[in-house]
């Protein structure tokens, strides 16, 4: 029996490791005529949206018994981590401190951000490779539109997920701004996260969470410049036990997040 409860007890936590959410924008419909972009990162693009990174308080900032001093993050350099835009490895270390003058917001004391060129071409590769089978048969064009920009809409109040997602808070969904001087119809999807991490506390969580990854992809449809529907897709994998994991099972989560990701594309973009 207790073999029983302790096989279901490890099936709940697996249950629990993945997660595939799915924002929707504008009415979704497949044009007879459309040119396929090359993949946009958004990182690279132009933001307007400086998101708040409190610094540690005097009382987090002690250093004691040989800890480092927090990591500081600063909006400008570390802004595609804060805004969940990142691409690379995230490292936490040295437990967990809470920062904030108003609240207290939980978030890990040692932040380190790894190895962006390299995971930023894979995931290029593999969302151009998504893309191109999802929308077989469509033209394609050279480059992306020029200067396309999204606008950061910040969700109010909690999600059930917040405690232990492995995202940073407070949670934003893009919301796509028209094009000058675009014509015809181009799908463009943007590579917003990819990312793998160890076990830690991303700003806000409330519990932590263990080694996992994380991939998040917007698909804009334009028309003459104006975005006429869109889709969000995020996939995240979380190993129910390990805080420290290798290089390869780190790439079994990235692998098991795209997966996710294809899967509700592919639902959305049928």
């Amino acid at each position: 029996m207790s073999r029983t409860l302790n096989l279901l007890g490890t099936l709940l936590l697996c249950g629990c490791a993945t997660l595939a959410r799915v924002q929707v924008g504008g009415e979704i419909s497949r044009p007879s005529a459309v040119a396929l972009s090359p993949v946009v990162v958004v990182s690279d693009l132009p933001y307007t949206v400086a998101v708040e990174s409190v610094a540690p308080d005097a009382i987090e900032a002690v250093v004691a018994d040989g800890q480092e001093a927090p990591t500081v993050l600063d909006p400008v350099a570390d802004g595609a981590f804060l805004r969940n835009d990142f691409v690379g490895n995230i490292r936490f270390g040295g437990g967990l401190i809470r920062t904030g003058s108003v609240a207290l917001e939980t978030r890990a004391r040692l932040i380190q951000l790894q190895k962006p060129d390299a995971l930023r071409q894979q995931g290029v590769d593999w969302l151009n490779g998504v893309v191109a089978r999802l929308w077989s048969g469509a033209d394609r064009v050279s480059a992306a539109p020029a200067a396309p920009s999204f606008h950061y809409q910040t969700a109010r109040g909690t999600d059930k997920e917040d405690g232990h997602d492995n995202v940073n808070l407070p949670r934003t969904t893009l919301i796509p701004q028209p094009i000058a001087g675009a014509l015809g119809k181009v799908l463009v999807p943007y590579l917003r996260a990819y990312y793998t991490h160890n076990g830690g506390w991303f700003l806000g969580q409330r519990w932590g969470c263990m080694a996992g990854a994380r991939v998040d992809v917007v698909v804009v449809m334009y028309d003459d410049g104006r975005p006429v529907w869109w889709l969000e897709a995020a996939g995240r994998s979380l190993d129910s036990g390990t805080a420290q994991a290798t290089t390869a099972e780190l790439d079994a989560h990235l692998l098991d997040a795209e997966r996710q990701v294809e899967a509700a594309l592919a639902k959305q973009l049928r």
